[in-house]
């Protein structure tokens, strides 16, 4: 073993011995590069791959399966707080060692029912299965809502009945548990979503039979139904008509006496409460007509006549002796009656009018003007009330609820940066001072390139010229070294050297030196 680290050794200095100092680090940080890449390509191919093992756990889930590989003596990295990888090739065995324990516990789905036997289930089994997977199906839907961690669903179905005419028939409800992720929050309209995503997903299921719950139990979505607007969306709504009208007279008001010198404030109250009008009319059928079409009709007449004619009864008409009676001439009586009743078909309408929420019940506008502006710097009578008018034209207001009011402005800020700006007039803008330090800069990056490049080139000439000395002054040290060797025949060493030494130091110091270099 010995004489092959000396071999290795003696061949490595040979190879290393043709090259310079230079290209000895060179070769050294190659051969280094080349065993750091060979490692870490190694290290990567040989490292142990890791598969996900569960995924979309929550703490109380990750919680519990890590304590059961540390139990297990099993390596495993947790990943984005709800999964877990363990290593690829014992990722089956983990798993039926968790399922052991009943760990985690996992959703039963519709690809269990179908993969399950249902043979020999009954029909209440196949129905409370079934039902138990729509459950985790609608769950796992919500879930993929952004501002949702976990969901939970509880489905009450009744059983079907076979009568047509059931009267002890209920009706479906559904409730539904949700647990938002920290600072998140569910708008009015995402928890009616979730209610009616619910319901289409249940035969029969009405939407107000649906509660969606928060983590605290409270129901999100049963608030009063006269209640159209949450508080908020009335308060971003009437900001939004207050910014809306003060944005609209300030444009127009400004384009008059010049931005800057208007300020308009605007107090916007809106009706929220429900206002239900109905109205019913009555009019012919026949457009042009009076009365409508006769839908039954009834006409009657009497007519009676009486004639008064014979004597009076009793005893006088029974004697024998004539009464004289003067004669009068007979009356008679007449009575006549009619009568006629009609009945006209005619069209009635009924409206049924409510109005919209959110309706601006009352505004209250108040202008200040910049007096500065004004014709005489003062807010006359006349022109107060002609302001008045356009901010009551243009807005549909009533005269008494607007407030025109005239007053100087408060223009130091402005003033600043208009004397600022005047100081800086005769001054050249930013973008050329920019342009001109480029222009400038360009040139003298320039120079300073090729000054910097003339001078590495001189210093390569001289390092050739110094080279070429240098081997000039070996060669001159070869010739006197043959000289030595030829005086230290003749004459001794000792003598010829001490002679040599006297006649040539600077010879023999360079000589010295080119010896110290090689070794």
């Amino acid at each position: 073993m010995g004489d092959f680290f000396s071999k290795l050794k003696d061949f490595t200095g040979g190879f290393l011995s043709k090259y310079s100092k230079k290209q000895k680090i060179s070769i050294g940080i190659g051969v280094f590069l080349i065993i750091a890449i060979t490692t870490g390509t190694i290290l990567y191919i040989t490292r142990p791959e890791y598969a996900i093992l569960y995924k979309d756990l929550d703490l109380r889930e990750s919680a519990q399966i890590a304590k059961s590989l540390d139990e297990l003596q099993v390596d495993y990295k947790i990943k984005d707080e709800g999964t877990i990888l363990v290593r690829k090739e014992k990722i089956n065995k983990v798993k039926m060692d968790l399922s052991t324990k009943g760990i985690p516990s996992a959703k039963f789905s519709y690809e269990d029912l179908l993969n399950k036997n249902t043979m020999f289930m009954s029909e209440d089994e196949k129905e409370r299965a079934f039902n138990y997977a729509l459950q985790n199906q609608i769950a796992s839907i919500i879930e993929e809502i952004p501002a949702i961690k976990k969901a939970f669903v509880n489905l009450s179905i009744p059983k079907t009945s076979s009568f047509i005419l059931d009267e002890n028939k209920k009706d479906s409800k559904a409730s539904v548990f949700i647990d938002l992720k920290e600072g998140a929050v569910l708008d009015k309209q995402s928890i009616d979503g979730i209610a009616t995503l619910v319901a289409n997903s249940v035969e029969g299921l009405d939407p107000k039979n649906v509660t969606v719950h928060d983590s605290t139990g409270k129901v999100l979505n049963k608030e009063d139904e006269d209640e159209t607007f949450a508080s908020t969306n009335q308060l971003e709504l009437q900001n939004k008509v207050k910014k809306d009208i003060e944005k609209s007279l300030m444009e127009f008001l400004s384009s008059v006496y010049g931005y800057g010198n208007v300020s308009v404030m605007a107090s916007v109250k809106l009706n929220f409460d429900t206002d239900i009008t109905e109205t019913k009319e009555y009019k012919p059928p026949i457009e042009g007509e009076e009365n409508g079409i006769i839908r039954s009709l009834k006409e009657s007449s009497e007519s009676v006549r009486d004639n008064q004619n014979g004597g009076i009864p009793g005893t006088d008409s029974n004697t024998e002796e004539i009464t004289q009676y003067q004669e009068e001439q007979s009356n008679e009586s007449a009575y006549n009656k009619s009568s006629k009743i009609v009945n006209y078909e005619i069209n009635e309408i009924v409206r049924k009018v409510e109005k919209s929420k959110g309706q601006i019940q009352d505004i209250t506008v108040a202008v200040i003007l910049n007096s500065e502006v004004l014709e005489g710097k003062e807010l006359t009578d006349e022109k107060k009330k002609e302001i008045s008018n356009l901010v009551s034209s243009a807005t549909g207001l009533d005269t008494k609820r607007v407030e025109v009011y005239a007053q100087a402005f408060n223009t130091n800020i402005a003033d600043a940066f208009d004397n600022a700006s005047k100081s800086q007039g005769n001054e050249l803008p930013m973008w050329a001072i920019i342009l001109l330090v480029i222009l400038v800069l360009i040139p003298l990056i320039g120079f300073a390139v090729y000054v910097i490049m003339k001078n590495k080139k001189k210093q390569q000439m001289m390092s050739q010229e110094s080279v070429k000395t240098e081997l000039d002054n070996i060669d001159s040290i070869k010739e006197e070294i043959d000289e030595l060797e030829l005086d230290i025949k003749e004459s001794g060493y000792k003598k010829s050297i001490e002679n040599f030494v006297d006649k040539n130091p600077e010879i023999v110091s360079q000589l010295l030196k080119s010896w110290l270099d090689e070794d």
